[in-house]
């Protein structure tokens, strides 16, 4: 049987990074790592392709090659996702399509799509995917393969198929050690899909995912895409000293990045466990700086009290960021505008929180009420919705009708993106000047400079010296020469990522100006 992976295409978005891709010759930031898994659970005899529409186009010969197509999306997907299944339908080529957003919203897929899915699989594929193999050999396959009820043991997940990438279009490369979180925010799905009680795998699986990401080729960054990698702390711990001995046997081929929850902080064993195994970023959820609303939303690992008293410890976060940077760890964040019980100066104290702990890649979205979700659950119930979530939170847009007035959080979300990326990127080099002279240099962090960053720089210096925001590029530059000629590689990647920033976000506020 043949099978076509089919991965849509991403809009232009935050971490779409599309500006940014030419200056390092990459077309996506990431490869589709859950089709890459699917496809090592198919039988050996089996034709399997990938089509990354992000990389490729995908043609009518493709869907034509091909018995059955599958997708995995994300909701911000799902435009490219519909334009797949019509053009199945069109060539009558059976189309299966799995991930977070049908899993999450199959009944809006089947009324909005403009075509027929022949059939969903919801939930993780472990357990039930064989099933579907087997059905879909014999011609019995049923529409719906619906394991939302199960979390199966990921220690059964195979290893990725990544010899069927184009391995050199990636600005990344990404591999997972757990699925689920043991925090329940309220306005975060993550939980939803995958449990409230982390699943690893085990140190020899992903030692084994690093060797066949080596054999592929592949040196450069590599994405743990957990959504909390801490969220089984002592496993983490266990796993580290043995990456980190594969790095050091291997030269540090990888440079590690993923996403963590606030109390890592409080472990500096973890801390130095990872920035010894070669990570050199962590991403961060902040959401806000206000401890009373992050307490209202269930992110109560974000606040802390204050010895013998009521009061919440203002400096709790900005020690965890400092701590975290003068390690050696790059802190990238992510905040949220909009949310109920935010005070009239919010939008100001967003800005001079990022602006004090020098995170000079800081997202800021506004509030999405995903389906699932107990923020959607309490919109819903108080009428508060009043369209979909896009999947896209840097949209200027409003899916729910928040407790201040709407037009007046949106001119302050775009104030939010103005102050952070506006035109002359001024805040942005003034941060990255800050992190790059607080983050810990060690041995195996600061990147070699090779053809592909010299490459970078060439084109950078080309596009970036006579824009806009030229003058405080230089001037980024030059005082990084000065002072930490070290990081200066890093310097020109954080220069290439304000290039994307900038002309994003202002897409954004030409369609929806600052007044």
């Amino acid at each position: 049987m043949n099978v076509l992976l089919v991965f849509p295409k991403f809009p232009l978005s935050y971490w779409g990074f599309q500006y940014a891709l030419p200056f390092i010759g990459r077309k996506a930031g990431m490869p589709p790592l859950g089709l890459i898994t699917i496809a090592s659970l198919f039988p050996a005899h089996w034709t399997v392709r990938l089509v990354d529409m992000n990389v490729d186009p995908l043609r009518a010969d493709d869907i034509m090659w091909a018995d059955v197509v599958f997708t995995s999306s994300m909701l911000v997907q799902k435009k490219s996702l519909y334009g797949v299944i019509q053009l199945c339908n069109k060539y009558d080529t059976p189309i299966v399509v799995g991930g977070p957003h049908p899993t999450s919203y199959r009944q809006e897929i089947e009324e909005e799509c403009g075509g027929l899915v022949d059939h969903f699989f919801l939930g993780e594929a472990e357990t039930l995917f064989a099933d579907l193999v087997r059905d879909l050999q014999s011609g019995t396959a049923q529409r719906v393969y619906d394991t939302r009820g199960e979390k199966p043991d990921i220690r059964l997940a195979p290893i990725p198929r990544f010899d069927l990438l184009k391995i050199n279009a990636y600005g990344s490369m990404a591999i997972q050690f757990s699925r689920g979180c043991p925090f329940d925010c309220e306005f975060c799905d993550i939980t939803k899909l995958f449990g409230k009680i982390p699943r690893t795998k085990t140190p020899e699986q992903m030692l084994a995912e690093c060797d066949a990401l080596l054999m592929c080729g592949w040196r450069g960054p590599v994405f743990l895409v957990d959504d909390n990698f801490i969220g089984q702390m002592k496993r983490a711990l266990e796993f580290l000293p043995h990456l980190a001995h594969w790095q050091k046997a291997h030269g540090f081929p990888f440079a590690f990045y993923t996403e963590a929850s606030v109390n890592i902080g409080k472990s500096l064993e973890l801390v130095d466990a990872m920035v010894n195994a070669g990570f050199s970023m962590v991403f961060l959820g902040i959401e806000t700086p206000n401890a009373k609303v992050l307490r209202r939303i269930g992110k109560t690992q974000n606040t802390q009290r204050m010895i013998g008293s009521k009061e919440y410890n203002p400096d709790f976060l900005p020690d965890v960021i400092r701590t975290l940077q003068q390690k050696g760890l790059e802190v990238t964040a992510g905040f949220i505008y909009g949310m109920d019980g935010e005070p009239e100066d919010a939008a100001e104290r967003q800005v001079a929180f990022i602006e004090e702990t020098a995170i000079a890649v800081a997202m800021t979205g506004i509030l999405e009420p995903l389906k699932g979700t107990d923020l959607y659950i309490r919109l819903a119930q108080a009428g508060r919705l009043v369209d979909q979530a896009s999947g896209n939170n840097v949209s200027a847009r409003l899916a729910y009708i928040p407790e201040r007035d709407s037009e007046t959080v949106l001119r302050e979300y775009r104030m939010i993106l103005n102050a952070l990326y506006g035109k002359g990127l001024k805040s942005y080099f003034g941060r990255a000047y800050r992190l790059l002279t607080t983050l810990k240099v060690t041995d195996h962090t600061v990147r070699k400079i090779g053809m592909l960053e010299l490459k970078a720089l060439a084109r950078s210096l080309f596009y970036q010296t006579f824009s806009a925001h030229g003058p405080a590029y230089l001037t980024f530059l030059a005082k990084i020469l000065v002072k930490r000629p070290k990081m200066f590689v890093e310097a020109i990647r954080l220069a290439i990522m304000g290039y994307h920033f900038e002309r994003y976000t202002q897409d954004i506020l030409r369609i929806q100006p600052v007044h």
